[in-house]
């Protein structure tokens, strides 16, 4: 059937055949389906060689095979055809047992919307296929899907949604989820019109969720005297006007707005920024951000190859820029002349968009950093080197920043020639003897925090909001060094310039996803550098192993500078030693000279520029 009109011509000719034979036989056949060039008959049991030979000898170069009922069953197409023991027919959907049962795999680099497509159709053909009950049409649907590495919450949550538009019958509809909550038993269905009032003993009554107009509790009205805080998103442009108009008409008000985005900032100080937002295969919109010329030295030169700077965990490309001009390291690239890009990671606010997921969903957040460094960071570098039609970048990556590239590099080894080195600050790939008190008892207790999330609905870590902005605006300037204080003794930060307080908690944290934390957790635990261990059963239908694999870092071709802390809590100098056994190209290893440096002094230390920019700039500046 090579050719567009094959069906059609066999069409023609199987309808001729059929019309002929049928005249021939002895007697009638009361039931006949047809698709090209398959039939399905009901026949007596005795006729079926006479059936047989009329039909073959219509066109001696044409003959037909025939395949009868086993114990009931019968095979046609991909369904089974089932004969009742009250002579009724049902169906139920079928499989060869020779079938690969492979379709498009989750990780292949098809976009998202296609692999969703695929699994939205496989579920409607079982269903609607599917006809005889006591069928558990979704663990086939699951054991197919999971076989070719559709998460599991996926799944559930596109057989949830095929259920809520399809009633069926509730024998069929057996579904095994993690969150109770998220599904419904549907009525069962019958041909009679049923009043939705009154269910019948065939029917399950369920609670359904209901809204409501009027609240369920008295609201009181506020007192005139009482505080009431709102937040209000800057939006160019719009935020302005409305600031004007709310103090025109309440002139006792307050109104404080969210801190300025990266490009606000990096314009503020007259570096032209441009802003890029790109679609990642799976759905995920994620900005970037892009200094093409400095204040100070005009546009960057052509002649130099970009540098892009990826930032760590709840962080953003904020990050790289809270030290302000003459320290930072984006502004001093750019005063040198270099085509600076900032990335950002799917979850932090330059990264909370998706094709067709919200962010109360909670598939929305059903990712790690692996995600980031499999999608996000591919996309971005190819991006870039698209723009600049360019064959190298130089890569500058935080903590988890790293992380994302040696994913990308072990997972995807052709991004090593793409790189020309990789200066790695704090790198982040084993974890064994993170020595920071709080993340380490949450690694030794993986297992309850990860049901508490869970059964709280907690998904993501959300952006800082002007309410904390406020309070360090009110505390931190009359005793900078308080605040300096508290934070030192609870985080990594310790050589902090106490003047930059207000603005830090203003970009930090910028989001992430409780499923980052947790995977981290899991490097900590298990003392290796792998995938997302979903425990031995899932693991054995996602990796065709009971243990997640390890990312083989000697893929990561790319030479590699590693600038490590001694006083570093979260990538302790034994982890990152280990680390930098392991990779093949090592060209450096830098320890910085101050012992009180910690995971975020690489990029918020007052004298870090002296400690460790230059160096790196001087690193960049002679490869070229």
């Amino acid at each position: 059937m090579g050719s567009p009109l094959s069906p059609i011509l066999a069409d023609i000719v199987l309808e001729d055949i059929i019309e002929i034979a049928l005249a021939e036989l002895p007697f009638d056949i009361p039931f006949l389906r047809k698709y090209v060039d398959d039939l399905l008959l009901v026949i007596p049991k005795d006729q079926t060689e006479t059936v047989l030979e009329v039909f073959n000898r219509q066109k001696q170069r044409l003959q037909f095979t025939i395949q009868t009922e086993q114990k009931g069953k019968l095979p046609f197409l991909d369904m089974t055809i089932i004969r009742n023991d009250n002579q009724s027919l049902t169906s139920e959907w079928y499989c060869k047992p020779i079938a690969s049962g492979r379709m498009l795999n989750f990780y292949s680099f098809h976009q998202y919307k296609h692999k969703i497509n695929v699994a939205n159709n496989f579920i409607h053909r079982v269903n609607s296929l599917t006809t005889h009950d006591n069928i558990d049409t979704n663990s086939i649907i699951r054991q197919h899907l999971t076989s070719n590495c559709y998460p599991s919450t996926l799944v559930s949550r596109l057989i949830n949604q095929y259920d809520k538009k399809h009633f069926v019958p509730q024998s069929t509809r057996i579904i095994h989820t993690s969150d109770p909550t998220t599904y419904t038993p549907a009525l069962t269905v019958s041909s009679t019109p049923v009043a939705q009032s009154q269910p019948t003993n065939n029917s399950i009554a369920t609670p359904q969720l209901q809204t409501n107009s009027e609240p369920t509790a008295a609201t009181p009205d506020h007192h005139p005297n009482d505080t009431i805080y709102r937040s209000l998103l800057y939006i160019p442009k719009v935020t302005d006007r409305l600031i004007k108009t709310f103090r025109r008409e309440f002139p006792n008000s307050t109104i404080a707005t969210r801190l300025n985005s990266t490009p606000q900032i990096t314009s503020k100080y007259g570096y032209e920024t441009e802003t890029y937002k790109l679609e990642a295969y799976d759905g995920f919109v994620i900005e970037m951000h892009r200094l093409k010329a400095s204040p100070s030295t005009g546009p960057f030169d052509t002649r130099k190859r970009p540098v892009f700077l990826m930032h760590g965990l709840l962080g953003s490309s904020g990050d790289w820029i809270l030290i302000g001009p003459k320290h930072a390291l984006p502004y001093l690239l750019s005063d040198q002349g270099y085509d600076v890009w900032l990335g950002n990671a799917r979850g932090n606010r330059y990264g909370r968009e998706h094709s067709y997921l919200t962010m109360d969903m909670k598939e929305f957040w059903d990712f790690s950093w692996h995600e980031i460094g499999f999608y996000d960071v591919p996309m971005m570098v190819d991006f870039i080197l698209k723009t600049r039609s360019i064959d190298k970048l130089h890569y500058i990556g935080h903590s988890q920043g790293t992380t994302a590239f040696f994913v990308m590099t072990s997972l995807l080894p052709d991004y090593n020639e793409k790189i020309t080195k990789l200066y790695a600050l704090a790198p982040a790939a084993y974890l064994n003897h993170l020595n920071q008190p709080l993340l380490k008892y949450l690694a030794t207790h993986l297992e309850a925090a990860t049901s508490v999330a869970n059964m709280l609905g907690i998904h993501q870590i959300s952006p800082s909001e002007p309410f904390y902005n406020q309070i360090a605006n009110t505390l931190c300037p009359s005793n900078g060094m308080y605040c300096v204080d508290i934070i030192s003794s609870t985080s990594e930060y310790w050589n902090l310039d106490s003047a930059i307080l207000p603005v830090l908690i203003g970009h930090i944290p910028a989001g992430a996803s409780i499923k980052q934390f947790f995977h981290f957790g899991q490097e900590v635990t298990s003392g290796h550098f792998r995938q997302f261990d979903y425990g031995p059963e899932n693991n054995t239908q996602i990796y065709n192993s009971v243990e997640p694999p390890d990312y083989n870092l000697t893929n990561v071709r790319t030479p590699v500078s590693i600038y490590y802390a001694l006083n570093d809590k979260l990538t302790h100098p034994e982890d990152v030693r280990r680390l930098a056994q392991e990779l093949p190209n090592l060209v450096a290893l830098y320890q910085l000279p101050n012992a009180s440096f910690r995971h975020m002094d690489f990029l918020l230390a007052a004298d870090i520029r002296q400690v460790l920019y230059e160096r790196i700039l001087a690193s960049i500046e002679e490869e070229g």
